[in-house]
């Protein structure tokens, strides 16, 4: 499933993980912001570590990317 998803729906991909990161860090805000209760700090790290998994997966799929073009992802900085 992730290899369909992630893989080869590159640009369903970028939505994705743009979507959920701006998610993230709009609640990151509210955080600050506002003082949550217990039960809604809670809901906010189990929503921030599956974010984590998903861009973990995504940075694991953009080096195979890599390796398969033959391009160290090193020299792109370069």
């Amino acid at each position: 499933m992730y290899d369909k998803v992630f893989y080869h729906g590159k640009g369903i991909r970028e939505i994705l993980v743009s979507t959920l990161t701006a998610i993230s860090v709009g609640i990151i805000i509210y955080q600050l912001v506002y003082n949550p209760t217990k039960i809604i700090e809670l809901e906010v790290y189990i929503f921030d570590s599956i974010v984590t998994a998903i861009l973990i997966i995504n940075f694991y799929l953009r080096m195979k990317e890599f390796k398969e073009k033959n391009v160290f992802y090193s020299k792109t900085f370069v």
